[in-house]
């Protein structure tokens, strides 16, 4: 009978295999124990280990079948063992002997090192404090470090060392424990490679001796059967070869010749109607409606034929945009498949994501598959790509009015379309985000490709993108992605809970959940993390106005009109640093300001400054070779600065200063208040200009901070 979990003198075995160290120890089956020949061999010291050795006791201290003796009671402990677990069967197959090794159990002297291997990321390396408290302690105190594997040695010990593992560490004078951890990551990075089949890997504790040696004391190990090891990853790679002997994201962005299934003769509302007039406004001439009943349309005054099919179409498209029902598709999709098409965009819903039943998308897939087809959705709004005019967002123009800012240097790709909708709307007065890809049920082209083409485009300066879950090993295709990415990648990731652990009995896949591993990823690549919807939409704000900046340092000065604004700021710095003004700069600020404003990095200007004085402040700190960076704080009541809508405002001010620098400024514009509220009108001129802005500073601060310290890294 197979089993899916290793004992802990296999789990020895596997380690001494790739050449490390283990205790002494000796492995006695059931059925050949024999209490009058005792036990064989030499154990030095003079106690030892007895540990029982059972298919149903993972955790075997718990359980009482860990016990620790003389060596001379060591058979009376033996028969005591056997007999304490023949009353329920806990599958016990012997038990397991090993040397005693002394130790101290004192923080950072022993610790869990496990591997798991993750449905979406592939093999993770996860180091922490070690012991039966290990979860308690890296939820509580200081979270795991975890690495994807393949891991360089170096990587590892420079996290380690930034971490508060390797803090303590060095605090107890035994920096060589790091070399003795980074070198983990190959050994496990070795047993990933050559054995699939083990999805836990688990030794809890390492610990180091009093003699100085890096032994492993306790070990688990769960697999999976030799025909589902490494399934996962097995299917992300035939699919990655498959993507890269099949058409890509161009048809869908770029098309030559665009059919739209599922027009409607008499109903405008429609959503094939509607993705019509988008593409006949954007001017396009290779544009076909079809529907199976022929006819023709109306769009805007202009009447449009209704073909029949697509062989019917005087050309080929090369993207087919399909909005009849679910039910109806695969015909479709077949039609298309047959005249040649390469793109297909399946915007209706009502596949897996409602019924649970995947089988239609499978054979859509297998359809497409075969013909070399490309596809994005279902249940999806699909794309948007600017200078193509490809606009298939069926919202109407009431609900969703198409905005032209004067920034268009970013991609959006998104799971859900309704966020789509919801982040392009607060972006309305500061990004047109060039392309927008919304991709729902992901049946066959995923995230980290859509990504990849559109770091691609010249044109972009920054992509973000908003996913829900990742399809098998698409979370490190998008890692890899992003860690050669010439722009920075935005990642917000929904679905945070830790459910879907491989193994409940292992502390690595408590520690290690789903989501740990993807923030992990993330930052092993350089990804910038969106911890919130507001965090995702002020992060492209900035990357995409500020993308421009020079970023020379992390001396930043606050400047506003409320104390209580410069210290929220202040509390929101992570890596930026005050600027100390050179003596210059102090000066020339002392002349305009009142005699009680205090010449300082947190520059209250109080509510006494008009427009005049906020400007003249603005100019004389970019000015200034000590500073790199401005968080501007305005609350806009004070009655010494201008009305927003006045000649003279003072958003008009500070942007003419804005214009002369490169130096990155992101605003706070303290209002709130519905959309035609008067001081929002100062927040949409600001960032017309390019100036990032937010309500509070203490926002504006922490995003500033995220910026220069992600371009200061990458530099």
């Amino acid at each position: 009978m197979r089993r899916d979990i290793l004992f802990e003198h296999e789990v020895y075995a596997l380690l001494s295999a790739y050449g490390r160290a283990t205790p002494k120890h000796l492995f006695i089956p059931c059925d050949e124990w024999d209490t009058k020949s005792g036990v064989p061999g030499d154990f030095p010291g003079d106690r030892v280990v007895v540990k029982i050795v059972a298919e149903h006791v993972a955790h075997k201290q718990k359980a009482g079948g860990v016990a620790i003796v003389e060596s001379d009671r060591l058979a009376a402990e033996v028969d005591s063992m056997f007999e304490r677990f023949a009353a329920v069967d806990f599958g016990t197959r012997g038990v397991l002997i090993t040397e005693f090794v002394p130790y101290s159990d004192r923080l950072g002297d022993e610790v869990l090192v496990g591997m798991r291997r993750s449905r979406e990321f592939g093999p993770v390396l996860s180091i922490s404090k070690g012991g039966d408290d290990a979860e308690l302690f890296a939820a509580e105190f200081a979270p795991a470090e975890i690495f994807l594997l393949p891991s360089r040695e170096t990587r590892v010990r420079d996290r380690l060392e930034a971490s508060p593992l390797g803090r303590l560490l060095r605090h107890r004078g035994a920096e060589a424990r790091l070399d003795d951890l980074a070198r983990l990551a190959t050994l496990f990075g070795n047993i990933a490679a050559d054995h699939p089949e083990l999805t836990d890997f688990e030794i809890n504790p390492f610990v180091w001796d009093r003699e100085g040696r890096f032994l492993p004391l306790d070990g688990l190990a769960f697999t999976a059967a030799a025909g589902e090891a490494g399934k996962a990853q097995k299917k992300a790679a035939v699919a990655r070869e498959m993507q890269e002997e099949r058409t890509g994201m161009q048809p869908f962005l770029e098309p030559r010749g665009i059919a739209v299934v599922g027009v409607s003769a008499s109903n405008a509302g429609k959503s094939g109607n509607i993705i019509l007039a988008n593409l006949l406004a954007a001017n396009r001439s290779d544009v076909w409606a079809v529907n199976a009943k022929g006819g023709e349309t109306t769009v805007d005054g202009v009447k449009v034929t209704l073909h029949r099919s697509l062989s019917d179409l005087p050309e080929v498209p090369e993207l087919v945009v399909i909005t009849v029902p679910a039910a109806a598709t695969s015909a479709v999709v077949e039609e298309a498949a047959a005249v040649g098409a390469k793109a297909l965009l399946l915007i209706p819903g009502g596949f897996s994501e409602l019924t649970g039943d995947d089988s239609v998308e499978q054979r859509i897939l297998e359809i497409a598959r075969d013909s070399g087809m490309r596809l994005v959705g279902p249940n999806c709004l699909g794309i948007i790509h600017a200078p193509s005019g490809v606009n298939t967002f069926f919202i109407p123009e009431a609900k969703f009015p198409r905005t032209h800012a004067p920034c268009s240097n970013a991609a959006f790709v998104s799971q859900s379309g309704a966020l789509a909708l919801v982040v392009m709307s607060n972006l309305r007065n500061s990004l047109s985000p060039r392309t927008v890809i919304s991709y729902g049920n992901e049946i066959d082209l995923p995230p980290s490709e859509m990504v990849a083409h559109v770091v691609g485009d010249e044109a972009i300066d920054v992509v973000a993108v908003y996913v829900e879950g990742f399809s098998d090993g698409d979370g490190r295709a998008l890692v890899e992605v992003a860690s050669e990415s010439r722009v920075p990648v935005i990642v917000y990731k929904a679905g945070r809970t830790s459910a879907g652990m491989l193994a409940t009995a292992s502390h690595t896949a408590s520690i290690s959940g789903d989501y740990t591993i993807a923030r992990a990823a993330f930052r092993e690549a350089n990804i910038i993390e969106a911890e919130t919807i507001d965090d995702l939409v002020g992060l492209m704000k900035c990357f995409s106005l500020l993308a421009a900046s020079r970023v020379t340092g992390r001396n930043v000065v606050v400047i506003s009109n409320a104390g209580y604004e410069k210290t929220n700021a202040a509390d929101n710095f992570d890596e930026l640093e005050l600027a100390t003004f050179d003596d210059e700069t102090a000066s020339r600020l002392r002349a305009i300001l009142p005699p009680f404003v205090g010449v300082d990095p947190l520059l209250d200007l109080t509510p006494m400054a008009n427009n005049d004085v906020y400007a003249q402040s603005l100019r004389l700190c970019l000015e200034s070779a000590a500073v790199d960076a401005v968080v501007l704080s305005v609350v806009p009541h004070s009655p010494a600065i201008g009305s927003a809508d006045a000649d003279s405002s003072l958003a008009d001010a500070l942007a003419s200063v804005y214009r002369g620098f490169h130096k990155p400024v992101v605003a706070a514009v303290t209002v709130e208040g519905g959309s035609d509220y008067i001081y929002n009108r100062m927040r949409e001129e600001l960032e017309r200009e390019g100036i990032p802005t937010t309500i509070y500073a203490e926002d504006a601060a922490r995003l500033l901070d995220r910026f220069i310290s992600y371009r200061l890294r990458r530099r």
